[in-house]
């Protein structure tokens, strides 16, 4: 007997699937909106992934331990402090703690020791507020440059992320990075870049082959910018990853320190399929 083909009450007949296009940012705003509006429960607390001042808080003790590690190190404080801006949050909590690095010297016990002390305090935090701060970004994914861009007045959303660094990078940054973009961070002032989506990639790569560790394409901007940056201090004449001129660094010490952060969705095939479609001339990851 055959099947039966009527249509059941109330349905229309399926004429095929329909196909739904997704757009690459709406999941991440969805899943915000909904973790933000989850109503608590005991001791359940909602932290944003870039906009929460834990967050910043925590990403400032990173310069913290810098400051902490000079006198054993004997390294003076960086001429420069790279990071990957994404939405904000490593780049509001570096800004955090280079402010405080800048702002910590003086407080002798007296004496000559502590004259000393005092002297040496200060001579540190005055270096520390000629470092600049780098905040990399790709190009389809600069949602940070383009609020500096207008100084901090606007705080628009990119229409989408169209950089290969789509696991990080945030469509729109935390609120308060107006103020960096308006202010600058400290002394050594606040510099965004942007890099092509092939020096990124070209970072990631430099980290893979160098120092055997596996990172996204956000974090290989930082990398980027890093490099362009340090050759531009050098005298190098090295350009932005546009192909812009570098600005020109501020006066420091002969330390520069990128931070690398961000490897969770990394792996040898992402890095061999990043390569592939940058064009990167690195046959051994194809």
């Amino acid at each position: 007997m055959a099947p039966s083909r009527r249509r059941r009450r109330g349905r229309a007949p399926r004429r095929g699937r329909r196909r739904w296009r997704r757009h690459p940012c709406r999941p991440q705003r969805r899943a915000a909106a909904a973790a933000a509006a989850w109503p608590p429960r005991g001791s359940t607390v909602y932290v944003s992934q870039c906009d929460d001042a834990w967050l910043w808080e925590g990403a400032s003790t990173l310069v913290g331990e810098m400051v902490a590690d000079g006198p054993r190190t004997r390294l003076s404080p960086p001429a420069a402090v790279v990071v990957s801006a994404r939405g904000g949050g490593l780049l509001l909590g570096t800004a955090r703690g280079l402010a405080r690095a800048a702002a910590a010297g003086g407080g002798g016990d007296g004496g000559d020791d502590g004259d000393a002390t005092a002297a040496a305090a200060a001579t540190t935090a005055a270096a520390w507020g000629r470092t600049t701060h780098v905040a990399a970004e790709t190009n389809g994914a600069a949602s940070f440059a383009a609020m500096a861009a207008t100084g901090g007045a606007t705080h628009d959303t990119l229409p989408a992320i169209t950089s290969l660094a789509s696991f990080l990078s945030a469509v729109r940054v935390a609120v308060a990075a107006r103020t960096l973009a308006r202010d600058g961070s400290v002394g050594g002032g606040l510099t965004p870049d942007v890099v092509l989506d092939r020096a990124a990639v070209e970072g990631c790569v430099a980290l893979a082959v160098e120092q055997r560790v596996l990172v996204e394409v956000a974090c290989g901007a930082a990398v980027a910018g890093g490099l362009e940056w340090a050759a531009a201090h050098r005298g190098g004449g090295g350009g932005g990853g546009n192909g812009d001129a570098a600005p020109p660094p501020a006066e420091g010490g002969e330390v520069m320190v990128i931070v690398v952060c961000g490897g969770n969705m990394a792996s040898l095939a992402l890095l061999a399929k990043w390569v592939a479609l940058t064009g990167s001339e690195h046959p051994e990851f194809v």
